[in-house]
Formats: C-alpha cells, structure tokens, sequence
C-alpha cells in the first residue's frame, strides 16, 4: 500500500507543473523537461506529467511516443478527459480511425457538458469511417443551440457531402461562407459543388476567392483548369503553376497535379508534343507514390470470368421487376454523358459512381467470421441475392418512392454477373469508345483512386483495356437475351437523338425531349467530365488519339489503331 501525500509535496507538486505548463505553452520545451524530471523525483508517473511529455513529443512529431505517454496518462486517470483526448487526436493523425473513434466517444462520455470542438473531432473521424450520417445525427441538434457556429457548419457541409447531399451541402457551406468569406477551403468546396451543378463562373469565382487566401493551392487550381479553356500562352495561370510545379518536389500530389493541369493547359493552346510530356510526368509520379499491382487486378478479372456462367445466374433468383440502370463502361468513355442523358428524363434520377452495390450491399454480407469471397458469392441462394438486392435499394433510394436511378460505378464491369443475380430485370447499358480515344483521356486525366491507378503507364493501361474487352465480351456472351444494350460513344454523338430514342426505348421509358438537352439539367455531375456534359453535344473528341499518335505505341502496340470491336457491333442488344 503505497503511503500517502503530505501537503508539503502536493503543494510543491502542484507549483512545478503550473512551472512546467507554462514552459510547455512558452515552446521551452527543455525546461518543460527538467521541470517534469524534477516532479518525478517526487512522485514518478503523474498523469498530468505525462499529459505534457505526450504533448512535447507530439509537437515535435514523434507521434509513437506521444501515443505512449497519452495511453499511461488515460489508463491512470481513466475518469479525466484530457489525456485521453489527447490520445484520440494522436490515433487519428495516425489514421487509426476505428481507435481515434473509440477514444472520442469515451471522452465525449465524460464531458460534461460536451465540448463541441471535442464533438466536431469526433465527426471528423465518423466521415472519414463511412459514417457520415451518424455525424450529422449527432450535429443536428447541436445546430439548434449553435446556428452560427462555422466549425459545425462546415462540417455539416462535409457530412452532406459525404452522403450525396449536395444541395444539404450546399445550404451549409453558404451559412459557412456568409460568417467566414475567406475560408479558403471553403470556397474550395463551393466552387467543386458549383462547378457539379454546372455553374462555371460561379465555380471559377470561389476557386479564385480560396487562391486569394492560399496561392499555391494546387486543387483548386486542377479544378479550375478543368473548366477554363486557355488561349493566352501568357496567362498568369500558367506561371502560377509551374511554380507550384516548382515547388513541390516533395509532395508528389501536388507535383502530378500541377503537371496533368499544364497538360491540359497546352492540349489547349495546341502544343501536344509539351502536353504529353507533363502528363507524361504527372503519371509517372503518380504510379511512383500509389500501391497498385496490375497483374493482380487482371488476375482478379479472370477469375470472375471463371466463375460466372449461365448455371450461376439460373439459381440466382433475386428480386425480378425491379429495374434500376446501370451504366457501365471504362473511364472516360462516355458513361457520365449516358447517364446525364438518361437522368434528363423525368422519370430517371442520377445516382453517379455511388459505389453501392460493391461499397454498401455486397459489403454488409461480410464480417469477420464469414469473409465474402467470389467462392461464397456465386453460391448465395435466391433469399441471399434477394437481400442484396435490397440493401442495394436502400442504399440508392432510401425512401423508397425514388423513379429509375442510374448508377455508373466504374468498378461495375467486374460486377455486372452480381447485378443480374441481385436484380434479373436490371437495365445494363453497356457504352464503348474507340480504345485509343478512351485511354488518351484516361492517361491525360488525373483520376481519383488508387484502383484507376492502371491508367498512369502506357502498357499497365493497354493490357487492362485488353482484359476489360475480354470482361465485357464475357458477360455478353453469357447474359439471357435482352439484358445488356451496348451503344457506341462515337455514334451518340453523331446521332445524339437516334440513339437517345434506342437507350430510351431499352429502358421502357418514353420519349423526353430534355434528353436532348441534357447539359441544362441541374443534377451533380462529380466526375472529369464535369465541363464537357455542360455543353451541347461536339465532337472535339472523336479521333482525339491522332495528335498524340507518336507517343502511344505501348498502347497501339496491343490495341492497334482500328476499333473493329465498335464497327462490328454498331451498339448491340445483349
């Protein structure tokens, strides 16, 4: 039994660590030290000593041992919140996110009352889990007692966004902006919301208003590029971003995406020769800095192929006269201008690259104990695929009462025998692109996600191109009659209204004369192609590979330079 604290030693305590704090917020970290040395030599293992050795080593970025200094602090003071705070802000610097989560809930437990920054840092880490709505469960109320406060508006804005919410978003970024005009990532974030409804000076304006405040900011620079047709080789633009370009050497994010917007910047002034050569750069760095093995993906797609066959869908079962579409094709291919077309109908509502039959229904059939595995996928029985089915509709039109919703999740290729065992009835629209076309545009973009990452080497992007015709050519060969309509990008844009009428006619939707004007419609469009489906139909990019023959080969080595695949089907029905 350890004997007890005179006064004498409290007091002196008490003395050295106000000593000690102060040094901490005064950045003299070495007296800090000694004072907290000198404490030890009375009582060895105070909490609040190692509070602020945890906080000394978290400053200096050694977040290992700030992580063991906050965890002895918590674990002796269990029912004090400051250490354990600190704990949790240290888990989610290091992207323990589950951890940060835990730690945050048990401070939020016993604060009372709760602080609401505490709160926010505990949303923060929601969204970054996927809960995105939790946070905004736990942030309304809140907004009730704190309707101006611009932390809990702005993240608001990020839960909504988060959810697809965008006019949610929206309606709290403005609040935001109205309270704090100069929030440079919040103009940011309107200006990406702006720019997804179409409003492109609106966009251009707010991106302009963030890199007033932070002029090397390099996102909203590839944003604005992507909207802004250059014309002057003397734009300040450009300087701007060749120093950043400059400037980055040691963030590679930054490097490539300064060098895909110079890219684009002399595609547009027509100089092809210097536009390949900084995307040529920018995905080099990006292939550098992503984990991605292309030998594995394309194994991956194999292997679906083996497994799906015409047995597998006979016992599937599913939920019949249910009739969601889904768009599929490579990026860049003319999914997202199909689908602005199809959700220009009043019937159809676009759901983009919602992610939700991979990310939300076949994701919640596995756990721990019962891994979902290709294997067991084949294998669900008709209840099982009914389930799926069901948490896919969830997932895309919660209310229930929503009309068809498009879905052009790019990772569907792989997918398409899932969706039919899930969904026998579903329309599958199927949309191609002359090969060199799409893979220059795939190489010259910078796409999100490290799956996509096949498109940053000329030779990676050939074979899995290759091997997408192959997926492709698989489900159409195994599909019943009438599941699958294939349409070609080039003849979309030559005969816009032909083929509206031919998807429409596939979907049992009838005629709608706004398909036509598919570029007024008001929905969020959130991927590359932002700028180009907010225009009439042109046909800039139909044999765009030609200026950029010479530096393709890898690609026209293994595809060629035809595309009898497109000329032989002229848009087939599957």
């Amino acid at each position: 039994m350890s004997r007890p604290v005179s006064n004498a030693k409290k007091r002196k305590i008490a003395a050295l660590l106000q000593q000690a704090s102060q040094s901490f917020q005064s950045s003299d970290f070495k007296n800090c030290e000694r004072l907290c040395k000198k404490i030890d030599r009375v009582i060895e293992g105070i909490p609040n000593v190692l509070n602020l050795r945890g906080s000394m080593a978290a400053v200096r970025g050694d977040l290992e041992r700030a992580e063991q200094y906050f965890s002895r602090a918590a674990a002796k003071a269990p029912d004090q919140p400051e250490a354990l705070e600190n704990l949790a802000r240290i888990h989610s610097m290091k992207g323990n996110t589950e951890q940060a989560a835990a730690a945050y809930q048990q401070v939020l437990r016993l604060q009372q009352p709760q602080n609401i920054a505490t709160v926010l840092a505990y949303c923060s880490v929601l969204i970054e889990l996927n809960e995105a709505q939790k946070a905004v469960d736990i942030m309304l109320p809140l907004l009730k007692t704190h309707p101006e406060h611009t932390g809990l508006l702005y993240m608001l804005a990020t839960a909504y966004f988060n959810l697809r919410y965008f006019d949610k978003a929206k309606e709290h970024l403005t609040h935001f902006l109205a309270l704090a005009p100069d929030h440079a990532l919040g103009n940011r974030q309107m200006g990406l919301l702006q720019s997804q409804e179409g409003k492109m000076a609106e966009a251009e304006q707010s991106w302009r208003r963030c890199l007033a405040v932070t002029p090397d900011d390099m996102v909203a620079y590839a944003n604005l590029v992507l909207i802004k047709k250059y014309r002057d080789p003397e734009d300040p633009d450009i300087t701007a971003i060749k120093t950043i370009e400059q400037q980055s050497a040691n963030d590679p994010v930054a490097s490539s995406a300064a060098s895909f917007a110079l890219g684009k910047i002399y595609h547009d002034l027509e100089q092809p020769d210097i536009a390949f050569s900084y995307w040529k750069r920018g995905n080099r760095i990006r292939r550098e800095s992503t984990p991605y093995n292309n030998e594995i993906e394309l194994q991956h797609m194999q292997e679906v192929m083996t497994a799906y066959t015409p047995e597998v869908f006979a016992q599937a079962g599913g939920m019949p006269g249910v009739r969601p579409i889904f768009i599929v094709g490579m990026p860049r291919s003319g999914t997202t201008l199909t689908e602005q077309i199809l959700a220009s109908h009043h019937d159809v509502c676009a759901r983009g690259e919602c992610g939700a039959m991979e990310g939300e229904a076949l994701a919640r059939c596995h756990s721990k104990h019962n891994p979902l595995t290709l294997e067991r996928i084949i294998h669900f029985t008709p209840q099982e695929w009914q389930q799926v089915a069901h948490w896919y509709l969830e997932a895309v039109a919660p209310d229930g009462h929503e009309p068809h919703t498009t879905d052009k999740t790019l990772e569907n290729i792989r997918l398409v025998g899932a969706i039919h065992c899930a969904f026998p009835d579903a329309i599958i629209i199927h949309v191609r692109r002359h090969p060199l076309d799409t893979c220059l545009s795939i190489f010259r973009n910078n796409l999100a996600g490290k799956l996509l990452a096949f498109g940053s080497d000329l030779n990676e992007l050939a074979h899995y191109y290759a091997k997408y015709q192959e997926i492709m050519q698989h489900w159409q060969n195994i599909l019943p009659e009438g599941v699958m309509l294939e349409v070609n990008y080039e003849d979309i844009v030559r005969d816009q209204e032909g083929q509206t009428r031919r998807m429409l006619e596939f979907c049992g939707l009838e005629w709608d004369e706004n398909c036509l004007r598919f570029y007024t419609n008001k929905n969020s469009v959130e991927t590359a192609s932002v700028a180009q489906v907010r225009r009439p139909m042109y046909k800039d990019s139909i044999a765009a590979w030609q200026r950029y023959e010479k530096h393709l080969q890898p690609l026209i080595d293994v595809l060629g330079t035809d595309n009898p695949w497109i000329s032989e089907g002229r848009g087939r029905q599957v």
